[in-house]
């Protein structure tokens, strides 16, 4: 640098680059952006990353887009160096010298403001002039010399590189969030994906030693499954010969602990592709509990169904399978078979050719020929010997009368008792905690022995509590009075429940049941219930409170 420009320097000891109010990072940033080539590769990356989010093409965009990026990452590095250069040389005049010294080939670019230009030289230093110290003869030469410099120096190139720059980016922009909108490009759907798609590594994938109850277990590491479930469509599993899961596919509805649908779960595994369960969340926006479609009685049967020995029959096959529809009717009995909670099996008898009820068919997927075995799943039925012929009930109605071992697994001893009724004699009123799933309420039972006599009536159909008082709780109280004064025992019963009034938050409920006493069978009183549920408070709610507003009715 000349003589003069270092005494102009030295001339200004206190003039600071700061005080021209001009960052020289983002100067020369915007110079290093605007270089034309580089709008071309600003350009070539915005089309490609459209296309990209468009229309996917992978192959065809993300090589190019990794070039640009390899060609920004080159470009920021070059405008660091540069910025490194002119800030270490840097020379502030207001020397005419120094000025004059300086030629119009010699500028790379400059930046001229109301009190100071700043000249970017090619030996990559950085003049800044005060212009507040230059006369008007002076600043007309600077003017007529910065008028020399390069057209790509000037102002005027870079506001319309600015310009090119600000269109380029907001259009852009716009076609990248159009595709993003739901149904109008790749990517989209990759957001929906991202959204709603979750992995599960299949950990428990032997079908012998997990059942279906493993595969759950494996899902609910990722996903907070509900426990209430049924089918939307079917369930369908493969597995090897060994019990090595191949693939299953289904889609599920969950609700929750008030019967309310919580969302759907569309759950797909293949193992020759991933060692992945592929679970797809919100693929519908609402459903009804299915009682025929309860997936609980599928978990319970693969658990307990001989399933090993039911396949080893068919030798040769590399491969078979499960399906589930939920609840079935069959006509002819080739391939019936029923089974109970303890995996005992039997045949029908040979009269029986209609059959209904939770079907998990069990087949050869490559052999259409050989004749699936179709399991019809009674729960906790018991087989007795001197039954001629079984019933496939799965809930209560009818499986109960035959079920002593479930009442007692089910019941509430502290709110059982002995008990002495007219037309029944000695007995145990048995009551009973719910026996399936959450939407279920408690149920009660007249035992004598180990013999069943009589299932009391349920309030709803399927003893369905969805939408009543919340989700069943516990037995407040049982009493035995003779409400009508008909010479009978009545049953009167306090039964507790949460109903979820948030997130994380529970209200506790109190019901009432009433039971009439008739012939050989028991009334539910449902006008009184309706009564004593308007005319008292929840919290008073107790036996001797009920039966004093009973006897006031009467």
């Amino acid at each position: 640098m000349s003589q003069s420009m270092k005494e102009g320097h030295g001339n200004t000891k206190g003039l600071s680059y700061e005080n021209s109010k001009t960052p020289l990072f983002w100067r020369t940033a915007w110079y290093v952006g605007t270089r034309p080539l580089n709008l071309i590769v600003y350009g070539i990356t915005w089309f490609h990353l459209y296309s990209l989010c468009q229309f996917g093409r992978l192959h065809k965009n993300i090589p190019i887009v990794i070039l640009c990026l390899a060609w920004w990452i080159g470009a920021v590095g070059y405008g660091l160096f540069l910025w490194i250069c002119y800030g270490k040389r840097r020379e502030v005049s207001e020397s005419w010298d120094a000025i004059s010294g300086v030629k119009a080939e010699d500028v790379r670019w400059y930046v001229r403001k109301k009190d100071v230009c700043l000249l970017f030289l090619k030996n990559r230093s950085v003049l800044v002039v005060n212009l507040q110290g230059l006369a008007g003869d002076e600043r007309d030469f600077l003017d007529l010399k910065l008028s020399a410099v390069n057209a790509l120096g000037k102002r005027k190139y870079r506001l319309l590189a600015g310009v090119f720059l600000m269109i380029v980016t907001l259009y852009g922009s716009a076609l990248v969030v159009r595709s993003a909108v739901p149904y109008n490009g790749k990517l989209s759907w990759y957001l929906d994906e991202l959204r709603d798609k979750r992995s599960a590594v299949l950990v428990h994938d032997n079908i012998y030693e997990s059942g279906i109850d493993g595969i759950l277990k494996d899902i609910r590491t990722k996903v907070k499954l509900p426990e209430t479930l049924c089918l939307a469509t079917s369930f369908n599993l493969h597995f090897a010969p060994d019990g090595t899961i191949q693939t299953f596919d289904t889609m599920l509805y969950g609700f929750d602990e008030d019967g309310q649908f919580t969302d759907s779960y569309l759950i797909t595994y293949h193992a020759a592709r991933s060692e992945e369960i592929t679970i797809y969340l919100g693929g519908a926006a609402g459903a009804d509990f299915d009682v025929e479609k309860d997936l609980g009685p599928l978990v319970e049967a693969v658990s307990a169904m001989p399933l090993r020995e039911t396949v080893g029959k068919w030798d040769g096959q590399e491969s078979f399978g499960i399906l589930y529809y939920g609840t079935r009717e069959w006509h002819g009995s080739e391939g019936i078979c029923y089974l109970n909670h303890k995996g005992e099996s039997r045949l029908p008898s040979a009269k029986d050719d209609y059959f209904a009820g939770y079907s998990i068919s069990v087949f050869c997927p490559e052999d259409e020929a050989i004749a699936p075995v179709r399991y019809l799943y009674m729960g906790y039925q018991s087989f007795l010997e001197e039954e001629a012929g079984y019933s496939a009930d799965y809930y209560p109605e009818e499986a109960g009368y035959r079920s002593i071992e479930k009442v007692n697994a089910y019941k509430i001893a502290e709110q059982s008792f002995a008990v002495s009724l007219e037309d029944w004699g000695e007995v145990t009123f048995v009551s009973c905690k719910p026996q399936f799933h959450d939407l279920e309420d408690a149920s009660f039972f007249l035992v004598r022995g180990e013999q069943i006599l009589y299932q009391f009536p349920y309030l709803r159909e399927d003893n369905n509590i969805v939408g009543y008082m919340g989700v069943f709780d516990d037995i407040g109280a049982v009493a035995f009075r003779d409400i009508n004064e008909d010479g009978k025992q009545d049953v009167i019963i306090v039964t507790y429940y949460c109903y979820r009034a948030g997130a994380d938050k529970t209200v506790p409920r109190t019901g009432v049941k009433i039971f009439l006493a008739g012939e050989q069978e028991f009334y539910l009183a449902e006008d009184m219930m309706m009564e004593v549920a308007e005319q008292i408070a929840e919290k008073d709610m107790y036996i001797e409170r009920i039966c004093e507003f009973l006897r006031d009715r009467n």
